[in-house]
């Protein structure tokens, strides 16, 4: 086959294969549900909401951490979730009052290590 039919041949599936690609119907995303406790690295965070008032406890992983924050979302995506408190270790309880009693929210717990590394601990559903 001469050079001039080898490039038709390889453009032509060149042109299947991008047309098929862009032709594909795009992946379907759906926000993740959230259960009412989260467990990593054997720490957990627990909610329970009673109206306006969500109470939340937790058990940190081992490590040894330099910081933990709260953090509370009206949708199970962490980035853009302002926080809601800079917190002490002990107790493990904090209770929150969220500004909105019929809106949904989601909290996470960031933990600082003194390593520098961080983990985030969520997302939980307050229901």
């Amino acid at each position: 086959m001469n050079i001039t039919k080898r490039f038709i041949v390889f453009a032509g599936i060149a042109a299947i294969t991008l047309s098929c690609a862009l032709g594909a119907a795009p992946e379907k995303t759906t926000e993740p549900k959230a259960p009412a406790s989260v467990t990593v690295q054997k720490g957990e965070l627990k909610i329970e909401r009673n109206g306006a008032k969500v109470t939340l406890t937790w058990t940190l992983p081992p490590g040894e951490w330099k910081s933990l924050e709260i953090l509370r979302n009206d949708k199970p995506v962490r980035k853009g979730a302002p926080r809601v408190k800079a917190v002490r270790f002990s107790p493990a309880k904090y209770v929150d009052e969220v500004p909105d009693a019929g809106t949904q929210y989601w909290y996470w717990l960031k933990l600082g290590g003194v390593d520098g590394k961080g983990v985030n601990i969520g997302p939980v559903e307050a229901k």
